[in-house]
Protein backbone atom coordinates (compact mmCIF):
# COMPACT_ATOMS: atom_id res chain seq x y z
CA UNK A 1 0.00 0.00 0.00
CA UNK A 2 2.77 2.13 0.34
CA UNK A 3 3.96 2.28 -2.97
CA UNK A 4 0.30 3.11 -4.47
CA UNK A 5 0.61 6.15 -1.67
CA UNK A 6 3.67 7.35 -3.33
CA UNK A 7 2.37 6.43 -6.81
CA UNK A 8 -0.31 8.24 -6.37
CA UNK A 9 2.24 11.17 -4.56
CA UNK A 10 4.46 11.41 -7.40
CA UNK A 11 1.34 11.58 -9.93
CA UNK A 12 -0.78 14.66 -8.16
CA UNK A 13 2.94 16.43 -8.02
CA UNK A 14 2.85 15.83 -11.54
CA UNK A 15 -0.64 17.44 -12.44
CA UNK A 16 -0.49 20.20 -10.11
CA UNK A 17 3.04 21.28 -12.27
CA UNK A 18 1.17 20.09 -15.40
CA UNK A 19 -1.52 22.29 -14.52
CA UNK A 20 -0.23 25.48 -12.74
CA UNK A 21 -3.54 27.41 -14.10
CA UNK A 22 -5.59 25.27 -11.61
CA UNK A 23 -7.38 26.85 -8.95
CA UNK A 24 -5.60 25.48 -5.51
CA UNK A 25 -9.35 24.90 -4.08
CA UNK A 26 -9.55 21.56 -6.91
CA UNK A 27 -6.35 19.93 -4.92
CA UNK A 28 -8.45 20.24 -1.57
CA UNK A 29 -11.72 19.50 -3.11
CA UNK A 30 -13.91 16.13 -2.38
CA UNK A 31 -14.36 15.76 -5.95
CA UNK A 32 -10.54 15.79 -6.49
CA UNK A 33 -9.51 13.67 -3.14
CA UNK A 34 -12.98 10.87 -4.26
CA UNK A 35 -11.19 10.57 -7.37
CA UNK A 36 -7.55 9.93 -5.96
CA UNK A 37 -9.50 7.63 -3.72
CA UNK A 38 -10.77 5.85 -6.46
CA UNK A 39 -7.93 5.73 -8.17
CA UNK A 40 -5.83 3.72 -5.33
CA UNK A 41 -8.67 1.51 -4.83
CA UNK A 42 -8.54 0.56 -8.49
CA UNK A 43 -4.92 0.79 -9.02
CA UNK A 44 -4.72 -2.21 -6.28
CA UNK A 45 -7.11 -3.78 -7.48
CA UNK A 46 -6.03 -4.02 -11.45
CA UNK A 47 -2.50 -4.91 -10.11
CA UNK A 48 -3.63 -7.75 -7.60
CA UNK A 49 -5.61 -9.66 -10.63
CA UNK A 50 -2.29 -9.33 -13.62
CA UNK A 51 -0.16 -10.60 -10.35
CA UNK A 52 -3.00 -13.55 -9.73
CA UNK A 53 -3.10 -14.60 -13.20
CA UNK A 54 0.55 -14.30 -14.09
CA UNK A 55 2.80 -15.00 -10.57
CA UNK A 56 2.96 -18.17 -9.05
CA UNK A 57 2.78 -18.64 -5.28
CA UNK A 58 6.49 -18.67 -5.21
CA UNK A 59 7.24 -15.97 -7.15
CA UNK A 60 5.25 -13.73 -4.91
CA UNK A 61 7.10 -14.83 -2.04
CA UNK A 62 10.41 -14.70 -3.52
CA UNK A 63 9.56 -11.45 -4.94
CA UNK A 64 8.30 -10.21 -1.53
CA UNK A 65 11.32 -11.28 0.49
CA UNK A 66 13.68 -9.31 -1.83
CA UNK A 67 11.88 -6.59 -1.84
CA UNK A 68 12.61 -6.30 2.26
CA UNK A 69 16.21 -6.28 1.68
CA UNK A 70 17.95 -2.88 0.84
CA UNK A 71 18.40 -3.57 -2.69
CA UNK A 72 14.88 -4.28 -3.20
CA UNK A 73 13.54 -1.27 -1.30
CA UNK A 74 16.01 0.68 -3.40
CA UNK A 75 14.55 -0.99 -6.19
CA UNK A 76 11.09 -0.20 -5.36
CA UNK A 77 11.54 3.10 -4.94
CA UNK A 78 13.27 3.64 -8.32
CA UNK A 79 10.66 1.98 -10.01
CA UNK A 80 7.88 3.86 -8.16
CA UNK A 81 9.74 7.37 -8.98
CA UNK A 82 10.08 6.71 -12.43
CA UNK A 83 6.66 5.19 -12.94
CA UNK A 84 5.15 8.27 -13.94
CA UNK A 85 6.95 8.95 -16.33
CA UNK A 86 7.13 5.76 -18.03
CA UNK A 87 3.31 6.24 -17.95
CA UNK A 88 3.74 9.66 -19.96
CA UNK A 89 5.97 8.17 -22.18
CA UNK A 90 3.41 5.94 -23.22
CA UNK A 91 1.01 7.93 -23.03
CA UNK A 92 2.54 10.20 -25.77
CA UNK A 93 3.28 7.61 -27.90
CA UNK A 94 -0.47 6.37 -27.74
CA UNK A 95 -1.02 9.66 -28.82
CA UNK A 96 0.96 9.62 -31.78
CA UNK A 97 0.17 6.04 -32.65
CA UNK A 98 -3.72 7.15 -32.59
CA UNK A 99 -3.02 10.82 -34.80
CA UNK A 100 -1.41 8.26 -37.58
CA UNK A 101 -3.97 5.74 -36.93
CA UNK A 102 -6.56 8.81 -37.56
CA UNK A 103 -4.50 9.84 -40.92
CA UNK A 104 -4.13 6.49 -42.07
CA UNK A 105 -8.43 5.83 -42.10
CA UNK A 106 -8.76 9.18 -43.81
CA UNK A 107 -6.75 8.81 -46.65
CA UNK A 108 -8.90 5.59 -47.43
CA UNK A 109 -12.10 7.23 -46.76
CA UNK A 110 -11.23 10.17 -48.89
CA UNK A 111 -12.86 9.35 -52.39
Amino acid sequence: MDSIERNAELGIKMMRDRSPEADPAFWESEEFVNAISWWKSEYLEANVAVAMAHISEQEITDIVEFLKTQTGQRFLDITIRLQPYYDEANAKVLRGFNEKLKCAQRKYREP
